[in-house]
């Protein structure tokens, strides 16, 4: 009994470790698609002045 519950606790954890990265290389996508909007509008400012 002893044995499953630690075996449950440490697929719990590992579960919550792969849901922490899947987040974190999603918010990390995110972020670098942000940051291709922000260069794709100053190139087009830039384009607008000149």
């Amino acid at each position: 009994m002893y044995k499953d519950a630690l075996i449950r606790l440490e697929s719990k954890m590992r579960f919550k470790k792969v849901i922490k990265q899947a987040r974190r290389v999603k918010a990390k996508e995110d972020a670098d698609r942000f940051v291709k909007a922000l260069e794709l509008e100053q190139t087009a400012k830039v384009k607008m002045i000149t």
